[in-house]
Parts: structure tokens; sequence; C-alpha cells
């Protein structure tokens, strides 16, 4: 995101384009009535059939590793570190450390999404997120706070978030009561 809050990589909302400039980028893509998400490019106007888009730095397609483009900090350094990633099975994992409790660099977190299982099951496509003061997640059991504190006075605002919903009758996210390490840093739904 710029200083400004405003996003710098192309976003659709409740299909609204909020920012489609002249790159293309992978990122996820959905419809608002259906749990099922896409890895689309927004190089071509296939991606505005979508009433949502979000992208960052990806990770993995198609089960491949891809090179992952940022600054050699961006990509090295460790940092708390949030990624979305669609598994073979259909499920969804939803990855989160933060700076001082469990942060890895970008390219440990893409090596351990692309081989290991989660829930018996594989990662086809995986996106990280910011990385940092920023990252936190939050499921009915499971809390991952971000150093971004709201009582704290180096407070870095949030502009956008990603909520998932599970309808009642679903499968609740499996749930690991350890320490937060790569390891238990996630949950699938």
């Amino acid at each position: 995101f710029n200083p400004d809050g405003s996003a710098c990589v192309d976003m659709r909302i409740d299909g609204k384009t909020i920012v489609n400039d002249e790159y293309g980028y992978f990122g996820f893509a959905w419809n608002k009535d259906d749990s099922k998400i896409q890895l689309v490019s927004s190089g071509n106007e296939d991606w505005l059939k979508y009433d949502n888009f979000a992208t960052c730095y990806p990770l993995i397609m198609n089960g491949q590793q891809l090179e992952i483009i940022a600054s050699q900090a961006h990509k090295s350094v460790p940092r708390g570190q949030e990624a979305l990633a669609t598994l073979d099975n259909g499920k969804i994992l939803v990855f989160s450390t933060t700076d001082n409790i469990g942060s890895i660099s970008r390219i440990a977190l893409q090596q351990y999404l692309y081989t290991n299982k989660f829930d018996g099951a594989k990662v086809v496509n995986a996106i990280s997120w910011d990385g940092g003061r920023s990252t936190g997640a939050i499921t009915p059991d499971w809390f991952v706070k971000p150093l971004n504190d709201f009582n704290s006075t180096k407070r870095r605002n949030i502009p956008y978030y990603l909520c998932i919903w599970i309808d009642k009758g679903e499968q609740a996210p499996i749930v690991e009561t350890k320490p937060i390490t790569p390891s238990s840093a996630y949950k699938i739904i």
C-alpha cells in the first residue's frame, strides 16, 4: 500500500475496481456468493468478471514455485508473514506470524508452503500478503496479534482487511494450540 493507504497494485472489492494499473498481476479472485477462489491474472479482462481481486506476492501457482519479484530485503529478511493458499482438497489455508513470534523470510514461507502437506493436502496456489508490522489474523479460536497494536505510538493504519466467513454447517478451521511457529501458524478452512 502507498503511504496514503491507497492500494498500489490491482484490486477489486465488491465489484468496484480500486486499482487497475498498466501491469498484470496474479492474484486471487472470487465472487460474493461463491466460496471458491481462483488464481487469475489482471493482465487481461478475465479478472473483471469477479467481484473481488487481491494480490501482493504470488508464491505458488498450479503447484509450482514462482520467482518472488521483490527486493532482496523483502525476500530474505525474517519478518511477520501472511499468506492465503488454496489446497488440492478444495480448502483454504490462512497463514500468519508476527515480527516477534514465528517470523520467517518470504523465501522460507514459500518453501514451507511448497514442501509441506496441510491436513493431508498440498498447496496448489499461494499468495503472500504484506509482512512485518501489519500482519495479523483472527478466527473464532485463533488470534495472531499484529505488532501494529491499536494502543501503540508506532501505529500503522491497515486500510483493507480480508474477511472469510464460514457458513453454519461447514467444518470449522483446524486449530492447533502450539506456540506460533511456521508449523503452527496456519488454519485450514
